[in-house]
């Protein structure tokens, strides 16, 4: 047993005073004879034995009250364990992981749930006395390197807890919560807490066995008390997705574009409303309706108005979580598209020279910048400067130079390939394709004039992939014919390459005899479109045929506009932004602005060659878009368009705002080693401070003292009574009269 109030033991003395009353009513007394009286001799021994028993009964009691009075105001507590009962202050180290992530944010009918775990969280500080140890681990800080050393006062800890606020992280509880069990087992005090301040969701209790030290062991002096501030509802709308569904982007022209919502509540969402946003403005929206746990999927289509890198969102109607009703994107409308030309004579490339730079569509004048070389140049030349490589008729392939267009074309860069008469199959395949895991191809054979296929001793085109993005949006189909496919005007080919698709490539359209014709290899991060004839006349009559300019047009914005995959990175990862500089670049700082606007300079890091860079943040505090910027002023205004962007999401987790179930607590405390005995699950109407000093110092007895103090009066004042005066006993003696006044 221990006291938490042991200066009131000394109140004990004041038990003696009913004692010292007792012996000083037992003074001498003078006698008087009286005559012989017969009656006296008669006179009961036992009833004078009766009457000083009920005496020293009364005393008792009197005494009895007040020392339970002293022990009632004392606070005397029976401990669970021995730990700490050599001393009356306490020992402890304290602990408090505070869930401060953006479900933290909601408001019930107390207001704000992560002011009211901050209030709670105050007073379990303000429980600490001299000596004791306490730290504050935030749960936006999980994937901070260190938690060690961080015990701090009580008064540093109340300031610290006054000044944090919900972040717009979200982490599960594992990483977090180890490193409490860490800092606990690093400290030398008899008692040991943990305080986890939660709104219970389901998914931040999921077990991470990453996040378990395997060497440390369970802790008997450990006790964990998880406080709980529910939210008003578990009803809740995110929006999970937004993917690009168009291939080909250039201005003015239609993009699809591909959301899902997904309904984590238990409710049925009937009629909401999504809408679709480009550079701020809204330009589409549309109803959906989901089932309770159920998604919905909603297509927007709209026409971007600018070039370069633009922005956009999905966003929903507002509901009980905000964070996740938006979801921003970033697609890169070409300005630019560098191509680069490369054949073994000035002839190989006149053709595609000329159709790339004599394009008639308005959308896409000024779109390419076209560069045309030798192959004997291509070793002194930076391909990865160029966002689409052409290759006409190459001669032998040195490996250095084969092994330089891989790495550009998987980091990103396009190529196409147009096989002729000099080019050397098996150079190519083991300098080029055989880097890129793509099959051999077979050099173009004699002139197939008697092919059984052919058509007038010429090969034509036999199936054509419409659904293959480059040939999206380029037919309209006629009235009355929508069943039929558009026919094609294809080439009439002497001869033909023997192309192979292989697992990495598909074919996208078949000669007349069922070989490829155009096969789409997919790189690393770029893609490679094969052709089976030379891009001259000498294999075919493919450049004087209608199709030719327009196919390779958008061969380039194909291959220059293959968009990353969503944006992946959440709140609180790191982020990695490649970027391609340009020569003027090179010298100037690079900063990055994040959603809010903060401005920060970075360091770029080099990749392969000198223009190909990433950018690398190792912190992203909030969602949104992050905008790279090359330019030498300390703001943002007056310089050029973006470098790069991308898109940072909220966890998606955050958005099931389900409540953990009982068998999910117990598996997260397996986890941790901690036996269910050593938690108590707390409220936020619970009296808090009660129960951790009960857990801390033992059970309370004071009222049982109170009960005990209570009795002894009562049974003083009814024994009090109970006590006669007689007469006898009066004229008898002096003493048993002073006994009973």
């Amino acid at each position: 047993m221990t006291f938490l109030n042991p200066l009131v033991l000394f109140g004990l003395a004041a038990a003696a005073i009913p004692i010292v009353l007792h012996l000083l009513n037992l003074r001498k007394l003078k006698t008087i004879e009286f005559s012989t009286l017969r009656f006296l001799k008669e006179l009961q021994r036992t009833s004078i034995r009766r009457l000083k028993i009920r005496q020293w009964l009364l005393l008792l009691l009197r005494t009895l009250l007040v020392v339970f009075l002293v022990l009632a105001f004392s606070r005397p507590a029976i401990r669970g364990s021995l730990a700490g009962l050599g001393s009356t202050e306490a020992s402890t180290s304290i602990v408090i992981v505070l869930d401060d992530s953006p479900s933290m944010g909601i408001r019930n009918e107390r207001g704000i749930v992560f002011d009211q775990a901050k209030t709670l969280a105050e007073r379990i500080v303000g429980l600490a006395r001299p000596g004791d140890a306490v730290s504050v681990l935030r749960l936006s800080e999980a994937d901070a390197p260190a938690h060690q050393d961080r015990f701090l006062s009580a008064e540093t800890a109340r300031k610290a807890l006054q000044g944090m606020t919900v972040t717009q992280k979200a982490f599960p509880y594992g990483k977090i919560f180890a490193a409490a069990r860490r800092l606990v087992a690093s400290s030398q005090h008899a008692n040991r807490e943990i305080y986890l301040f939660t709104d219970a969701q389901r998914s931040q209790f999921t077990p991470d066995p990453v996040a378990i030290d395997s060497v440390l062991p369970g802790d008997e002096r450990l006790r964990v008390f998880a406080v709980e501030i529910p939210s008003p509802s578990r009803e809740n709308a995110a929006v999970t997705a937004v993917t690009l569904e168009s291939h080909l982007l250039a201005p003015q022209v239609p993009i699809t574009l591909k959301a899902v919502v997904r309904n984590t509540g238990e409710r049925s969402i009937s009629n909401a409303v999504g809408s679709l946003y480009l550079d701020g403005t809204r330009v589409a929206q549309q109803s959906f309706s989901a089932a309770a746990g159920g998604a919905a999927t909603l297509q927007f289509t709209a026409v971007p108005a600018t070039r370069g890198i633009a922005t956009g969102a999905v966003q929903i109607e507002d509901d009980v979580l905000d964070i996740d009703n938006r979801r921003t994107f970033v697609i890169n409308i070409p300005t630019n598209i560098r191509v680069l030309l490369v054949g073994s004579s000035a002839r190989d490339t006149r053709y595609p020279f000329v159709a790339l730079t004599l394009a008639g569509d308005s959308t896409l004048a000024k779109l390419f910048t076209v560069e045309r070389i030798t192959q004997d140049r291509l070793a002194r030349t930076d391909v990865g400067q160029y966002d689409v490589v052409l290759l006409a008729n190459p001669g032998p392939m040195p490996a250095r130079e084969g092994s330089r267009l891989a790495a550009a074309v998987e980091n990103g860069t396009g190529l196409v390939l147009f096989p002729g008469r000099l080019t050397d199959a098996v150079s190519l395949n083991t300098s080029l394709l055989a880097l890129a895991n793509i099959p051999p191809f077979t050099a173009a054979p004699a002139p197939a004039t008697s092919s059984p296929q052919s058509t007038g001793g010429f090969l034509t085109f036999g199936t054509v992939d419409f659904s293959h993005p480059l040939f999206a949006g380029l037919f309209t189909r006629q009235a009355g014919r929508q069943g039929e496919p558009p026919s094609l005007d294809g080439p009439r080919m002497m001869t033909a390459a023997g192309l192979n698709p292989g697992r990495p490539g598909l074919t996208v359209i078949t000669m007349s005899d069922g070989r490829p014709f155009l096969c789409d290899y997919t790189i690393g991060s770029g893609h490679m479109l094969a052709f089976a004839v030379d891009a001259d006349t000498v294999m075919s009559d493919f450049p004087f045929k209608g199709l030719f300019a327009p196919l390779l047009h958008r061969s380039m914005m194909y291959l220059a506009g293959q968009q990353r995959r969503e944006d992946t990175t959440t709140v609180g990862q790191r982020l990695i932004l490649p970027v391609r500089l340009q020569p003027s670049d090179m010298d100037r700082a690079t900063i990055v602005r994040y959603p809010s606007g903060l401005e920060e300079r970075v360091t770029v890091t080099a990749r392969g060659d000198q223009r190909s860079a990433v950018i690398a943040l190792g912190d992203t505090p909030e969602p949104g878009v992050y905008r790279a910027f090359a330019g030498s002023g300390e703001t943002v205004s007056g310089m050029r368009k973006p470098l790069q962007a991308a898109a940072v999401h909220p966890a998606p987790f955050e958005s099931d705002l389900h409540r953990a179930s009982n068998q999910d607590l117990e598996q997260f405390w397996a986890q941790h080693r901690i036996t269910p005995g050593q938690v108590t699950l707390l409220g936020a109407t619970d009296d808090v401070d009660r129960v951790v000093r009960e857990s801390r110092y033992g059970i309370e007895l004071w009222k049982l003292f109170v009960v005990f103090a209570v009795a002894c009066a009562l049974g003083e004042m009814l024994l009090a009574r109970a006590i006669p005066v007689r007469m006898e006993d009066t004229v008898a003696t002096g003493s048993a009269r002073d006994a009973t006044t």
